[in-house]
């Protein structure tokens, strides 16, 4: 007797279910972690934007009264406070602020586009390259601290100024702009 088999089976179906889903699972995994890079990029592209903002308001108020409180001989991070927020606002007020009273302005204003952009744990902070005599601007986010140490949470390593290793998959979350 010849046995011959009409369509398919259900092997066939199982197996072919299978491998369906082993597929669409890597498919799957593909675009979570296509998204975590896409905010990675939003994230930095954010920082390098408020890096070149601090940057530019430097250039502008570059006296030495000002330098004093944009850089502060023990560096710490920028904060946005009420007071600070309406000093130097609108026209008039530019004509009668002193360089530090817009300095003062500029961080508090920087700091609020810094939580506002990337987060609650933003920090914004200018303060000597490591290694050179330039000024450095550091903005970080999430675990990251804009502090410099050899290890995470630092943003970079002493004396080499090199961004701090982290442990895969994490990245340090933060950019350093030279001004």
């Amino acid at each position: 007797m010849k046995y011959q088999q009409n369509g398919i089976g259900l092997t066939e179906v199982l197996i072919a279910m299978m491998l369906l889903g082993v597929g669409v699972i890597g498919f799957a995994g593909l675009q979570v972690r296509a998204i975590g890079a896409t905010n990675d990029a939003s994230f930095r592209m954010q920082a390098m934007s408020i890096a070149r903002d601090v940057s530019e308001r430097l250039l502008l108020n570059n006296s030495a009264a000002a330098l004093a409180i944009y850089k502060p001989a023990t560096p710490v991070a920028w904060t946005s406070t009420t007071a600070n927020s309406a000093l130097c606002n609108g026209p008039a007020a530019a004509n009668t602020c002193t360089p530090a009273q817009m300095a003062a302005y500029d961080m508090s204003n920087i700091a609020a586009i810094a939580t506002a952009t990337l987060g609650p744990t933003a920090q914004v902070v200018v303060r000597t390259c490591e290694g050179r005599t330039n000024n450095c601007i550091y903005v970080s986010w999430n675990a990251t601290t804009a502090t410099v140490g050899a290890a995470a949470p630092n943003c970079v390593q002493p004396t080499t100024g090199l961004y701090t290793v982290v442990a895969a998959p994490l990245s340090t979350d933060c950019v350093i702009s030279e001004t």
